[in-house]
C-alpha cells in the first residue's frame, strides 16, 4: 500500500479544498504552516523511505562557534516537513512534527526527529554546529533525513519525546522568530528556572545562574509560536471535527515556554524593587505593619473579585431567565404545531371518508354508500355514481371523463372501503 493509502487522515483529503481567506492577522510562521498541505506531507513521508540507506555517520561532526548566529526564513520551497523543538538534551534537540499528516498512525518513526552536531543550516557556508543555537519552541522546515538506527515500523500513538529517534534531521531551515528586547521580568522559581514577564500571562524559562528571586531584571526573550491545529488546513470544513477526533488519539507535547536568553540589570528597576521591599518591611506612620498592608491589599483584591463574581452571577441569572422564556416559547410553538397537525389529520380523515358529491360518509354493507372508482381514478358513492349515469355511461363529476359501466358494476375502491 502507498503512503497515502496507509495514512488514516487521507480519507479527509480526497479532494483538495481551498478555503476562503479569513479576516485574521497571522504571523509569518502561521501563514507558512497554513500553506502546508496533505500532499506535501505525503511527499515527505515517501521521500523518507529513500533515506533508510543514508547513515548519520556519513555527515561530519560540525564544530561549535559562539559567534555563529543561525539564519531564519520566511518560507521554504520543495519537499519538506515542519517540526518544532520540544526537548533539549545534552548535545541534541528533539523535534516533534507540527502536522499529524506527516505520520498518520502508521509512521511513528516520523513523529520525533533528532538534531545534533551533524545537522546543518543551509545559510552556514562555514558549516558550524546548530547545538546551542535553537530555542524550545523553534519551528523549522526539515528537508533531509539520515538514519540513526535500524528502521522499524512504529505506531505514532506509542512514541514520545523520550523514545529513541530513528531519524536525524540533516538540513533545517528555522522559521522567523518573535524576539522581544528589554522585557521586564522577575525570577519565580530558582529550582526549575522559571520567570514571570511583565504584560505576559505565561511562564518563561531562563537558563542563567546567579539571579535572585526578589530582584527585577530586564532582558531579551524568545516567544514561541503556538500551533493551533496539528493537521493541515486543506481539508473540507465538514471534516474538521472528525480530524480533531482522529488527531486527539496522538498525544501532542504542550506548547513550550518562551526563553529569556539575555539578562541586564537596571538602576531604575533595582530602585523600584528596593522601595517596594523597604515599604513592606517597615511599619507605616499609622502603625500598620507590612503584614497588615499585604492583608489589606489581598482583601481589596478579594473584594474586587467578589464584585466581578456578583456581576457575573447577575448576568448568569438574567441569561438563565432568558433561556427559560425561550424554552417556554419553544414548547408553546410545539404545542401549537401538534394542534395544527391533529386538526389537519381530522380534515384529511374527513375528506378521505366522504363522497365529494353528496358529502356523506362511505359505509360498509350498505350498497348505496359503497365507494366506487371510475376509470379516471375518481371515487364516489354508488348512489351518486348512479345519478351521474347517462346513456349507459357514467360522467365523472370532477373531470367529466366517461366510464362505460353502470354504477352497481363499478369496481369497489377497497383502499377506502376497508378503512370505513
Amino acid at each position: 500500500m502507498s503512503e497515502r493509502e496507509q495514512n488514516v487522515l487521507s480519507e479527509y483529503y480526497v479532494k483538495p479544498y481551498k478555503k476562503k481567506p479569513k479576516d485574521e492577522v497571522l504571523s509569518v510562521v502561521q501563514e507558512e504552516l497554513r500553506k502546508y498541505t496533505h500532499d506535501d506531507a505525503i511527499k515527505f513521508a515517501e521521500m523518507s523511505l529513500n533515506c533508510k540507506v543514508i547513515s548519520f555517520t556519513k555527515f561530519s561532526v560540525l564544530p561549535k562557534n559562539n559567534k555563529y548566529k543561525i539564519e531564519t526564513y520566511r518560507s521554504v520551497p520543495g519537499i519538506r516537513a515542519y517540526y518544532r523543538v520540544v526537548a533539549e538534551k545534552p548535545n541534541r534537540y528533539i523535534l516533534s512534527a507540527c502536522h499529524a499528516n506527516i505520520h498518520g498512525y502508521h509512521r511513528g518513526d516520523l513523529r520525533f526527529l533528532e538534531v545534533n552536531h551533524h545537522t546543518m543550516s543551509p545559510d552556514d557556508t562555514d558549516r558550524h554546529s546548530v547545538i546551542g543555537k535553537l530555542y524550545l519552541g523553534d519551528i523549522m522546515a526539515v528537508t533531509g533525513l539520515a538514519s540513526l538506527r535500524e528502521f522499524e515500523s512504529l505506531d505514532s500513538r506509542d512514541v514520545s519525546p523520550e523514545s529513541d529517534p530513528i531519524w536525524m534531521a540533516t538540513r533545517i531551515y528555522v522559521l522567523g522568530r518573535d524576539i522581544r528586547r528589554n522585557v521586564t521580568f522577575s525570577l519565580l522559581n530558582p529550582v526549575d528556572q522559571t520567570a514571570v514577564v511583565k504584560d505576559h500571562n505565561e511562564l518563561m524559562s531562563i537558563n542563567l545562574d546567579g539571579l535572585q528571586s526578589d530582584v527585577l531584571y530586564y532582558g531579551d526573550a524568545f516567544f514561541p509560536e503556538k500551533i493551533r491545529d496539528f493537521f493541515t488546513d486543506d481539508h473540507h470544513p465538514d471534516h474538521r471535527n472528525r480530524l480533531i477526533n482522529k488527531c486527539s488519539k496522538i498525544h501532542q507535547p504542550p506548547n513550550p515556554y518562551g526563553t529569556i536568553f539575555a539578562v541586564y540589570t537596571s538602576k531604575a528597576l533595582t530602585e523600584v524593587s528596593e522601595i517596594g521591599q523597604t515599604t513592606f518591611k517597615q511599619p507605616s506612620v499609622h502603625g500598620n505593619e507590612a503584614s497588615k498592608i499585604v492583608e489589606s491589599c489581598v482583601l481589596m483584591g478579594y473584594s474586587a473579585a467578589n464584585t466581578s463574581k456578583a456581576a457575573i452571577l447577575v448576568a448568569n441569572l438574567r441569561l438563565q431567565k432568558e433561556l427559560e422564556d425561550a424554552k417556554e416559547a419553544v414548547e408553546a410553538m410545539k404545542a401549537e404545531k401538534e394542534k395544527m397537525k391533529n386538526e389537519m389529520e381530522k380534515v384529511q380523515e374527513k375528506e378521505w371518508n366522504i363522497c365529494e358529491i353528496c358529502l356523506l360518509p362511505y359505509e360498509q354493507g350498505v350498497a348505496d354508500r359503497t365507494p366506487k372508482i371510475l376509470d379516471c381514478g375518481h371515487t364516489f358513492c354508488q348512489e351518486c355514481a348512479g345519478r351521474m349515469a347517462c346513456n349507459g355511461s357514467i360522467i365523472c363529476g370532477q373531470c367529466r371523463a366517461s366510464t362505460n359501466s353502470s354504477a352497481d358494476k363499478l369496481k369497489t375502491n377497497f383502499s377506502i372501503y376497508k378503512h370505513v
